[in-house]
């Protein structure tokens, strides 16, 4: 917004055209605009078509950072077609016919499980006649979380901190995290 007053000199004004760039290259709403289209009862989601009264209901499940933009534009585009979704963020917000929910980053906990556990229940019994959209961006492992019967989310936090403390990056947090979660 203020690029003007910071672009002192070439070095910034290119530094400040890269970072705009990043940004742009992860807008969340342009690039699910981009990739989803909904004409006369298809949903083409990146050159894959759906015909959307083939099925009895289409879900949408969000986790992640992206979730709660990401439902708001699924819910434009599909409309009264979409029977029911959730959306797990870090932040709340108001939805036609997702639910939204906030749960915790970096660490998972007894809030975030307990939304897991109502995703899954919602999506008790779909058959083939049932369509999942799920978004699934950056914290989605974080926030989607269900301990293993044998382990405690104590467990999974206490690894997870111990494993960020020592520099593990997020392919190494995952395949620690798949081990230890029910999800």
């Amino acid at each position: 917004l203020n690029k003007k007053e910071l672009a002192t000199n070439e070095l910034r004004k290119n530094a400040l055209d890269i970072l705009e760039a990043g940004l742009e290259a992860i807008d969340t709403e342009k690039i699910l605009r981009k990739k989803i289209t909904f004409n006369d009862g298809v949903l083409c989601v990146d050159g894959m078509n759906f015909q959307c009264s083939f099925y009895d209901r289409i879900f949408f499940i969000g986790i992640g950072k992206c979730a709660l933009k990401g439902a708001r534009i699924i819910e434009n585009i599909l409309g009264n077609c979409l029977t029911d979704g959730i959306a797990l963020d870090v932040k709340i917000g108001e939805l036609k016919k997702i639910k939204s929910y906030a749960g915790t980053h970096p660490y998972p906990s007894e809030q975030n499980v307990e939304i897991t556990k109502k995703i899954l229940e919602m999506v008790k019994g779909v058959t083939e006649k049932d369509l999942i959209i799920t978004l699934i961006s950056g914290g989605g492992s974080s926030l989607f979380e269900l301990p293993m019967p044998e382990i405690t989310l104590d467990t999974i936090i206490k690894k997870t901190k111990e494993l960020t403390a020592k520099g593990a990056n997020i392919y190494e947090l995952n395949a620690a995290r798949k081990n230890l979660s029910g999800v």
